[in-house]
């Protein structure tokens, strides 16, 4: 028997923060070496689909040479 709440709750939108390459390499669980080697040999489009299909929540990371963080991609 389900039971039906009185009211709905949505979930706020939480939005993801830029990462290290640890921080990055341990949610798409492959090496930091790895994550890098993979940075340097596909093209950004490659890259950002790659850590797409890793991803737990299929989102994109770009890397930015300005802050050296990876970036969520929408």
């Amino acid at each position: 028997m389900q039971r039906r709440q009185a009211y709905s709750y949505h979930q706020p939108q939480v939005e993801l923060q830029p990462r290290t390459n640890e921080n990055l390499a341990a949610r798409l669980a492959v090496s930091p070496q790895s994550l890098i080697a993979e940075r340097e040999t596909k093209t950004a489009q490659e890259f950002i689909n790659w850590t797409r299909n890793r991803d737990p929540m299929s989102t994109g990371w770009k890397f930015s040479q300005k802050d050296g963080l990876y970036h969520p991609v929408k």
